[in-house]
């Protein structure tokens, strides 16, 4: 006879049904801040070490420097130097440890005063040039202020505060693999930068072009407009993705051997371009294609993996969902 007041093994069973599932918006977050700070940070540091002239035109204050790209590499150096900030944020974040909101919220308020900054300067500093430098420089800055707002928003909510509050050991483990809504919303947030910066260089690459006398640079600027224009491919393949269908890896997979192709034809038509001139430009046309391709030969190597392929069996074949 067993005693009525004595836990059951049912008990234990209903209860863990009933602990909620950890929330996936912690490792999204994560991900995306380290992501973000790689980029800004790997970025503006090989900039530095490929343009070392660039050291001794800045310490002369901005001596031969336009002023609105003097300001704008001040915003720029300044949103590189936070990086670590915001990459610490990010694998804080990811254990749920309390630093990840706490760093996040030091992070956002000043990279989010730096692109205020540069929406001013670009706004005024090039009155001569509105369309190629004010107005790509203001959508630049907005895309910069866009994640510190939304941390600043989103890390203060109070139910966001109390999931925070519960740690991993606490939580019961995720019923399925959550890759599929973390590589989705990142490519879908990595495609919107990507269509900001398509209506920056639209801005000013025909006034680039129309002072280029070399054949091979304004192809050079063409195949940059399109490789941003691969985007809408991103966002529909991330799209499907978050939602588990088989379209999404089929269409991120199409992005990412398109924009390798792209990034490859870029760096050649830059090189031949400066063949015989500065040796800047050339490493540029080399290493900045390396830290653009990371992402996509990251997602074709992901989506050859047996585990991968396996989970992916599963999902719906239509884009629909389960019909035919």
């Amino acid at each position: 006879m067993t005693d009525p007041g004595a836990p059951q093994a049912g008990d234990a069973l209903h209860a863990e049904a009933a602990t909620p599932a950890p929330p996936v918006w912690p490792v999204v977050v994560a991900v995306y801040s380290m992501v973000a700070a790689g980029h800004t940070g790997l970025g503006m540091t090989v900039w530095l070490a490929i343009n070392p002239a660039f050291f001794l035109q800045f310490a002369q204050a901005g001596q031969g420097i336009a002023p609105w790209y003097f300001w704008h590499f001040l915003t720029q150096v300044g949103l590189a130097a936070l990086s670590p900030l915001l990459a610490g944020a990010g694998l804080a974040m990811l254990t749920r440890h309390w630093l990840g909101r706490a760093l996040h919220l030091v992070w956002a308020p000043a990279a989010g005063a730096l692109a205020v900054a540069g929406l001013v300067a670009g706004a005024t500093q090039a009155p001569e040039h509105f369309w190629e430098y004010a107005i790509s420089a203001s959508v630049k800055s907005l895309l910069g202020l866009a994640y510190p707002l939304f941390l600043l928003v989103w890390l203060t909510h109070r139910p966001v505060r109390r999931q925070l509050e519960l740690r991993n050991a606490d939580r019961p483990a995720y019923a399925r693999p959550i890759w599929p809504t973390v590589l989705g919303v990142l490519a879908i947030l990595l495609s919107g930068h990507a269509l900001g910066d398509l209506v920056q260089k639209l801005c000013w690459a025909p006034g680039r072009i129309s002072r280029t006398p070399l054949g091979w640079m304004q192809g050079y600027w063409a195949v940059n407009i399109l490789a941003s224009l691969l985007a809408v491919v991103l966002l529909a393949g991330g799209v499907a993705l978050r939602k588990r269908r088989r379209v999404g890896i089929q269409r991120l997979r199409l992005w990412a051997v398109l924009m390798l192709a792209a990034l490859l034809a870029r760096s050649a038509l830059e090189t031949i371009a400066y063949r015989g001139m500065q040796l800047q430009p050339i490493l540029h046309a080399i290493f900045m294609p390396l830290l653009e391709g990371a992402f996509p030969v990251f997602l074709l190597i992901w989506f050859s993996r047996p585990a991968v392929k396996e989970e992916a069996a599963r999902w719906p074949k239509s884009p629909l969902g389960n019909r035919p």
